[in-house]
């Protein structure tokens, strides 16, 4: 009797360190650990070399350490060295962006979006307006910029240097990109083309290099 009694308890004792090693038990699965916090929004910080457009902000023209509110104020103080950060949200414009100021290949200008795409639609009537976007400089660069409902989005011509778009998207513009006599190379790299009414929706001349890569056009 006492031998039964013995075995029952060693039985018992097994089956409770055996419960206690499985890993799938939900008993000894613990607490579950909480997924670590997403990391912070990046935010650039408007400076000297730095404009941000931000059309929640208030800025001013000629105070360059303050956020700028509207496309063409931010576009229009742009220097050579300086980084253009667009906001990611839908802009609409009635003319045309222009850059005002010249860059160099060692202080280039630099054009790119944050916190999501920015999206540049015209949303004008006047004919005259048929660029959103003319180029008329080298050294100049656009990253994560989406042009809509253009007639034509960009136009560069006659200018040595370099230009550079990089994850630049033409949606439902009638002509995307016209590039021509340019004395240097134009990268175009992921860059998208959809619902464009041109066939095709861009136009290349005279340019001494071309270098494309993840150029993917969608009718």
């Amino acid at each position: 009797m006492r031998l039964e009694l013995v075995l029952g308890v060693v039985a018992l004792l097994l089956v409770g360190c055996a419960q206690r090693d499985n890993p799938y038990d939900p008993a000894n699965k613990g607490t579950p650990e909480r997924p670590p916090p997403p990391p912070p929004e990046f935010r650039p910080v408007p400076g000297p070399d730095n404009i941000v457009i931000w059309p929640d902000s208030a800025g001013s023209r000629g105070n360059p350490t303050q956020y700028v509110g509207g496309l063409q104020t931010g576009f229009g103080q742009a220097r050579g060295g300086d980084t253009v950060w667009i906001h990611g949200q839908e802009y609409e414009i009635k003319g045309q962006l222009t850059l005002y100021q010249y860059a160099s290949e060692l202080m280039p200008i630099v054009i790119r979006s944050f916190g999501g795409p920015a999206i540049i639609q015209y949303v004008g009537t006047s004919p005259l307006d048929d660029v959103c976007l003319p180029i008329d400089q080298g050294y100049v660069k656009i990253v994560g910029v989406t042009f809509r409902n253009c007639r034509k989005a960009v136009f560069a011509s006659n200018f040595t240097g370099w230009l550079v778009l990089d994850s630049v998207t033409f949606d439902r513009n009638y002509s995307a990109l016209d590039i021509q006599q340019v004395r240097g190379k134009v990268s175009l790299s992921n860059i998208v083309l959809k619902g464009n009414t041109d066939s095709p929706p861009f136009y290349f001349a005279k340019i001494d290099t071309l270098d494309t890569a993840a150029f993917v056009w969608m009718r």
